[in-house]
């Protein structure tokens, strides 16, 4: 038998999202959960759409069809939806839905309200740039709740959004807006990271300049300047756009380091679904929980990751190092202080939380340190 790091207490297992669901459809333990879904699939997403708070305008005619053959499934036909009415729009608009913390420190907290309302003003940009149903939209910026609306924006208004990652240069992006055949391009005009100022417009207005498609660049002044309050100077969209289940919300590109980038496309539906199985199932954040990061193990293990990952090489501070010092000191409610050199910039937000410690085990860096990445670091 394994020596497991760490093992649920029974109340934790009692009031975990799984117990509610099985709850839910009279299933006495796990081992029961497991046959009921390995013996009816469709069973199991049809409940847990339910039980997950999928929002229909109109309601599926039924789970999935497979006349096409199992490769090519549609599911929910018949059913008209939006994913920001069920990400967004259905939550208490008091509640906490985002926190952002900038490398230079600036931290932002979004209610749900903030967050349907910057959503519905960029909406109403994009609207106001002719954008339509079915049309896609670039996004290359960097984590931020700017990020995150203009691709709600995008779904409320029926249109695609092409994520692109914020370290690209010119050429990866030109080849996602060309090959999505791109209307709108939203960008920053820069951001921080490890410490250096790193520029995006000129990078976007290149590629754009590339595409013949895109007609509009937004620029969100992240830092400095952009023309962003211009954009967002439009009727807000106040109401979501009810489109098939199947609708396209996203295409998502693979790296293309060994050929040409290929879209994957995600629907409304199903890429919701999926991701809140993992949120609420796998992950287990709770309704009554405030922090949108995960308890317990990926607190930590991000803590570890991106502090000791930039500043290793110049500091010689590992993961592996950082963990030795907690073992070595048999913390529990950490002083964040005492981890890590005190020269690394990211400090700052170590001083500022306080890890989340299991007293019960005691076994919580075990948990980590078979979690943390094997890596050398960056240098700044």
């Amino acid at each position: 038998m394994a020596d497991y790091a760490w093992e649920p207490s029974e109340d934790f297992l009692h009031n975990s999202n799984v117990a509610k669901f099985m709850a839910e459809h009279s299933l006495s333990s796990y081992e029961e959960l497991k046959r009921a879904w390995l013996a009816d699939r469709i069973w199991f997403w049809q409940a847990a759409s339910e039980h997950l708070g999928i929002h229909w305008y109109e309601e599926p005619a039924q789970t999935v069809d497979l006349r096409r053959g199992p490769e090519l499934p549609r599911w929910f036909p018949g059913g008209m939806t939006n994913v920001v009415a069920s990400c967004v729009d259905r939550h208490d608009p008091d509640r906490l839905a985002y926190v952002w913390e900038g490398e230079e420190g600036a931290v932002r907290r979004l209610t749900y309200g903030n967050l349907q309302e910057l959503v519905s003003r960029i909406a109403g940009g994009l609207v106001g740039l002719g954008v339509e149903k079915g049309d896609r939209v670039g996004i290359y910026m960097p984590m931020s709740p700017e990020a995150l609306a203009s691709s709600f924006a995008c779904a409320k208004i029926g249109a695609i959004f092409v994520p692109n990652f914020s370290g690209f240069a010119a050429e990866p992006i030109v080849q996602r807006l060309e090959d999505s055949g791109a209307r709108v391009l939203i960008t920053a005009d820069a951001y921080y990271r490890r410490g250096r100022k790193i520029d995006m417009q000129s990078t976007a207005h290149a590629a754009a300049a590339a595409v013949p498609s895109v007609e509009h660049v937004v620029v969100w002044p992240r830092i400095e300047e952009g023309n962003w309050d211009e954009f967002l100077d439009a009727e807000p969209v106040v109401d979501p756009l009810p489109v098939p289940s199947d609708h396209p919300f996203l295409i998502a590109y693979t790296s293309g380091t060994t050929g040409k980038p290929k879209g994957a496309v995600h629907n409304h539906t199903t890429f919701a679904l999926k991701m809140s199985t993992e949120t609420n199932f796998h992950i287990d954040h709770r309704d009554d929980e405030d922090n949108v990061t995960p308890p317990e193990v990926m607190y930590p293990r991000a803590e570890i990751n991106e502090c000791c990952s930039d500043c290793h090489d110049e500091h010689d501070v590992s993961p592996s190092k950082v963990i030795a010092q907690w073992q070595k000191r048999g913390l529990t409610e950490t002083d964040p202080k005492k981890l890590v050199c005190t020269d690394c910039h990211f400090r700052h937000r170590l001083e500022r939380r306080m890890i989340r410690w299991d007293k019960q085990t005691g076994k919580l860096l075990e948990v980590v340190q078979k979690l943390a990445p094997k890596t050398d670091g960056l240098k700044k």
